[in-house]
């Protein structure tokens, strides 16, 4: 099990998000609110002011299905590999 290691101060609210959207990681209620707690210890916003709205903004850049290129995880333009 993971533990957060230092004392942190957690805002309810942030804490709520990001329990929300961990759940894509588990269904654990206790593991998903544990991953979001590591994170806003790191980043006291990591959901509000950091996902959310990098999320939103490659909603709006996706490439289209036919384009040559993709985004590899660190967003790096890459030309697709022909199957």
């Amino acid at each position: 099990m993971i533990k957060v290691t230092k004392k942190c101060n957690i805002s309810p609210k942030e804490l709520k998000i990001g329990t929300k959207i961990e759940f894509e990681h588990t269904n654990s209620k206790k593991r998903a609110s544990t991953i979001a707690s590591q994170h806003i210890c790191e980043f006291p916003q990591y959901y509000s002011k950091g996902l959310i709205p990098m999320e939103k903004q490659l909603k709006k850049s996706e490439v289209p299905a036919g384009n040559p290129f993709i985004y590899d995880n660190n967003l790096n333009l890459k030309r697709r590999l022909n199957k």
